[in-house]
């Protein structure tokens, strides 16, 4: 089962749980990368209306750099939000479904 190095063990075990041999194999490790400057001034100053976390790894990043209360947070789901606690970043819209 090729995965990131960061990814969540709960399919694996999941997995496991119900009986099944599971090989898992680190696809690839993901790297924080620093956004220009002006981004992560800008997110602290509260001029983007909203961001969209997109895994947990990134919401943690993002509360590391600073996101302005005025910032809506959108998490993909309850892992990417349950990663920095709603007293570190306020999430107000979880489970985000787009159109097929």
């Amino acid at each position: 089962m090729p995965a990131s190095a960061a990814a969540s063990r709960t399919v694996p075990e999941g997995l496991r749980a119900a009986g099944y041999e599971v090989v898992e194999v680190e696809a690839y490790r993901p790297e924080p990368v620093d956004p220009p400057p002006a981004v992560a001034e800008s997110l602290a100053a509260g001029r983007y209306a909203a961001i969209v976390l997109t895994s947990p790894m990134i919401a943690r990043r993002a509360a590391e750099l600073g996101v302005h209360p005025a910032t809506a947070v959108i998490a993909i789901g309850d892992p990417t939000a349950e990663a920095v606690g709603v007293e570190v970043l306020t999430v107000v819209v979880k489970d985000v479904v787009l159109p097929a």
